[in-house]
């Protein structure tokens, strides 16, 4: 009757430590929003990643990410800096954003 209860016990303390860990609340963390220098395409990032050299998926641009996020409204806020197309309308390819940006 002894060792059932013990394992009965040691149960519910495990089972109640381990949703007590699941409940606490972590520290949200807001993520970074920017522009590609290359491209002008909003991107966004974790803040412990500024710094760390990456490459735009839209334009293959590459360089660091930004320490500090920008302070600007269109940054992540609003719908600036996005194109509207028509469905009919095809996709960019990587080869056409790469020759848009260098004709820039």
């Amino acid at each position: 009757m002894m060792p059932i209860f013990l394992v009965a016990t040691a149960t519910v303390f495990a089972v109640g430590g381990f949703a007590w860990v699941r409940t606490r609340s972590s520290p949200v963390r807001q993520p970074h929003w920017f522009r590609c220098p290359g491209c002008g395409q909003k991107l966004r990032y974790e803040p412990d990643r500024a710094g760390r050299p990456v490459t735009c998926p839209g334009c293959r641009h590459r360089f660091a990410l930004p320490a500090e996020p920008q302070t600007t409204p269109s940054a992540g806020s609003s719908l600036e800096g996005y194109r509207l197309r028509r469905k009919d309308e095809p996709t960019r390819t990587m080869a056409e954003a790469g020759r848009e940006r260098s004709q820039r």
